[in-house]
């Protein structure tokens, strides 16, 4: 879907009238956020991309970055829950503290892994979780 988008946006730029040197521009523009998107969240080779995830006990997410072989524990700021896919915003518990976003799509993983994970996602954060049901 993401592809769709930088298509789409590369071929407005292509159709628009706007001046040669502009054009170009904004092409090189789009190409290099589409590189950066495509090795952040397609090939995962960026230095933030998160690699594997585990649920702690005490309302603490581990992850394992790229770059970084150590679990890093993390709380969670945010979250959404919808029947399809799981969003993410987490915040590192360090001197760093870094942020991360993730996504979860229902066909990513297995759907006993989606369950334990929207579970334990309600039960961390019960009042501040969007529930959209419908389907």
């Amino acid at each position: 879907m993401l592809l769709v988008f930088y298509l789409l946006a590369l071929l407005s730029v292509l159709i628009s009238g706007v001046h040669l040197i502009f054009k170009t521009l904004l092409l090189l523009a789009i190409l290099a956020s589409l590189a950066d998107q495509v090795r952040r969240y397609l090939l995962r080779t960026h230095k933030d991309s998160l690699v594997q995830l585990k649920l702690a006990d005490n309302e603490v997410i581990k992850v394992r970055t790229f770059d970084n072989a150590d679990w890093l524990a993390t709380e969670m700021t945010s979250s959404v829950v919808w029947p399809w896919i799981l969003m993410l915003k987490l915040k590192e518990l360090g001197p760093q503290a870094r942020n991360f976003k993730l996504l979860i799509a229902r066909d990513a993983v297995s759907r006993e892994e989606f369950r334990q994970i929207s579970l334990w996602v309600n039960q961390a954060m019960p009042m501040q979780t969007i529930k959209n049901q419908s389907p």
